[in-house]
């Protein structure tokens, strides 16, 4: 019998990451290479059909259609990128699934990247077993999905979960996207290295880094929870100051939906426990007592491969449909 095989793209703020992999999720082959926002969309277009190309050929003629998760807000049955992530500037109004149909003659399947790494936990990951779950992806920024009802949930512009731009302070620091005070300015990687900047600069002490790291950009949130793990008293304050504001959205929108689960993944869920504890004592505090009682606070089980292993089962799901 014909193997059945669908391509992966993840397109994160940092890494693109795409990969060949059959319904249950055996990897055929995968590759990984930084995105270099800085250069543009039409470069970032260009590794992306570099990538692609490769992979197909990888395929040998068995690849049935191309799944992509994108940052930004995505029209799902169109495949457009409407509106552009901070993270990666630009990247907006671009018809990537037509682009890619084009040049490919196969099947294209695109969707907000958190979208795609809820699908992946869902089907093959730490929310499967779950028919209501949210999965929150903590890396460069903070993105969200929604599996409701046993199904992804979208909402009309596919931009649902978006829990990374929940407001917790109107007066805090200005985001990426261009609010104040979102989750993501608090909480993500990207937050987490500058916050740790800020306080070396000002002159405070600790062995997360001197001011010549900083200038050196050596400065990343991974150092920060090293330095913490290790008992540094500013690198402690500075990822418990981070997990706080995140404890108090992942509470809200347990309040709001009443989910079984939620599983937080990306890069920085790395961290492990360490973080994972933190999320869990700051989250019930902002959590209803009936609804902080019962539900699971978890790590992805996928990990780095919950976007690109999500954004291949957007093949299937599809043809299947």
């Amino acid at each position: 019998m014909k193997a059945r095989l669908a391509i992966g793209i993840d397109l994160g703020g940092t890494t693109l990451r795409g990969g060949i992999f059959d319904e249950t999720g055996n990897v055929r082959f995968a590759k990984a290479m930084p995105v270099e926002a800085g250069k543009g969309k039409d470069a970032i277009l260009g590794k992306i059909f570099g990538l692609t190309s490769e992979l197909v050929k990888k395929g040998n003629g068995k690849v049935l259609g191309i799944g992509v998760g994108s940052p930004g807000t995505v029209d799902f049955p169109s495949g457009k990128i409407l509106g552009a992530s901070p993270n990666l500037p630009g990247w907006c109004n671009i018809p990537l699934k037509s682009f890619l149909e084009r040049r490919f003659s196969i099947p294209v399947y695109v969707d907000n990247d958190a979208n795609a790494a809820t699908l992946g936990e869902a089907m093959l990951g730490a929310g499967k077993g779950h028919s209501n779950f949210m999965m929150v992806t903590l890396g460069t920024g903070i993105g969200g999905g929604l599996f409701l009802d046993g199904k992804l949930f979208r909402g009309s512009l596919s931009g649902a979960g978006e829990i990374g731009h929940m407001t917790l302070s109107p007066s805090g620091p200005i985001c990426g996207c261009g609010g104040r005070g979102c989750l993501e300015s608090f909480s993500s990687a990207t937050a987490i290295g500058k916050r740790a900047e800020n306080l070396i600069i000002a002159g405070v002490k600790t062995k997360i880094g001197t001011p010549a790291d900083v200038n050196r950009k050596r400065i990343s949130a991974k150092t920060v929870f090293d330095r913490a793990k290790r008992g540094d008293r500013i690198a402690v304050s500075i990822v418990d100051e981070a997990m706080l504001f995140l404890g108090a959205a992942i509470g809200s929108i347990s309040n709001l939906i009443d989910p079984d689960a939620i599983v937080l993944g990306g890069g920085m869920s790395l961290a492990g426990d360490f973080l994972l504890e933190r999320v869990r004592r700051y989250s019930i505090l902002f959590t209803l007592p009936t609804i902080g009682s019962r539900v699971e606070i978890k790590l992805s089980r996928l990990r780095d491969d919950a976007g690109v292993l999500g954004a291949g089962l957007l093949v299937f799901e599809n043809l299947r449909r």
